[in-house]
């Protein structure tokens, strides 16, 4: 099999993540956030059931950005079983996989959400290598 540089390392370590972008990303999606929600608790005077799922869109994306910025933090963003999605009387859990619309179950830690959202993440915010920074510097 060959590697693609392009591609991050395929084990996560929490010094590769781009903190400064991720960060910028969290202060974006929560001024987002705070628009979405102004603009609802206004009178409706149109259907709001979009503005609703994108308030829905908006904060699991920024719950989802949390959980990667506490996992470089060595902690857990989200210790507490969610109750949308969770299976009563059941451990089983479907969190939504980011950046789809797909549900996947798990059985509910903490420690398997960080890492589902983690996997899913990671490459997003992945510092270039250091090994493919040096060979694209000759």
């Amino acid at each position: 099999m060959s590697s693609d540089n392009t591609t991050p390392s395929t084990n996560p370590t929490p010094a590769r993540v781009d903190r400064a972008r991720l960060r910028a990303d969290i202060r974006a999606l929560v001024a987002q956030s705070l628009t979405l929600k102004r603009r609802l608790r206004q009178r409706w005077t149109e259907p709001m059931a979009e503005v609703q799922q994108e308030l829905l869109l908006v904060r699991r994306r920024t719950t989802e950005c949390l959980v990667l910025l506490a996992w470089t933090r060595g902690r857990l963003h989200r210790t507490v079983r969610p109750r949308a999605g969770s299976v009563p009387d059941t451990q089983w859990v479907y969190v939504p996989i980011p950046r789809s619309n797909m549900l996947q179950r798990i059985a509910w830690t903490p420690e398997a959400y960080r890492d589902l959202i983690v996997a899913a993440l990671y490459p997003e915010y992945a510092l270039p290598s250091p090994v493919g920074a040096s060979a694209e510097a000759r």
